[in-house]
């Protein structure tokens, strides 16, 4: 990594742990559903919350592990979240932070040469209801499961604080059921980020079916992000 890159690092870290600490109350239960090698974990677990890394997949693992070692705070979690308990086949990607539990998310981004999920492996599925009861309630709730979250989200049943949850824009309307079933489980309003700039893009949260307005009308050339739920 050269010089540049580490700068430009050091200004992510910064820009996330400023966005972070003032979405998230002050010492927080924080509940990181994907973790793959830690980085949300990282900074949660530095601004003082207690963090559980949901991250299955073996590969992940050890960087985890090494990653989160320094810090009491923090405990691993070695299963995926789904609507029910149970097992489940995650299809690993050569890039392990796309492997995934979607059978869609991989018919569609199979076109691309550069991804190939040639492994699967078998999981331990268990849901959010079920983790809350063993660790307590979270205020701050991440999913990033690459197509998965609706499952995920099915497998909640109380309001938590705080949702943040990946989208992909080829998955629009998927995205919108999550926001759709949050609405179910308690009052929200909803926010978005775009892929790694921490910063919200609307001036302050709206309610849901502004929200899916909104939402809806975002052109086509925006891939990623990230949408947060904000209990009223």
């Amino acid at each position: 990594m050269n010089f540049i890159h580490k700068i430009r690092d050091i200004q992510k870290w910064r820009r996330a742990s400023k966005f972070y600490d003032a979405l998230i109350p002050e010492r927080s239960i924080c509940f990181d559903v994907g973790a793959n090698v830690g980085d949300k974990s990282v900074i949660y677990s530095k601004l003082g919350h207690t963090v559980y890394a949901f991250e299955p997949q073996t590969e992940c693992q050890q960087a985890l592990a090494n990653r989160l070692a320094g810090f009491s705070n923090a405990t691993i979690c070695q299963i995926g979240l789904g609507s029910v308990p149970g097992k489940a086949d995650l299809q690993v990607c050569n890039l392990n932070e796309v492997s995934t539990l979607s059978k869609s998310f991989i018919e569609f981004y199979d076109r691309y040469d550069y991804l190939e999920w040639n492994q699967s492996e078998s999981i331990t599925i268990d849901t959010l209801d079920a983790q809350i009861q063993k660790f307590g309630m979270p205020s701050y709730v991440k999913i990033d499961v690459e197509g998965y979250e609706m499952e995920v989200l099915k497998g909640l049943s109380e309001a938590v604080d705080v949702i943040e949850f990946e989208f992909n824009g080829p998955f629009k309307s998927e995205a919108l059921d999550c926001v759709r079933r949050i609405s179910d489980i308690g009052e929200y309003r909803f926010n978005y980020s775009l892929y790694e700039q921490f910063k919200f893009e609307l001036k302050a949260p709206i309610h849901p079916k502004a929200f899916i307005k909104t939402f809806s009308d975002l052109p086509d050339s925006i891939l990623t992000g990230d949408i947060y739920a904000i209990k009223s």
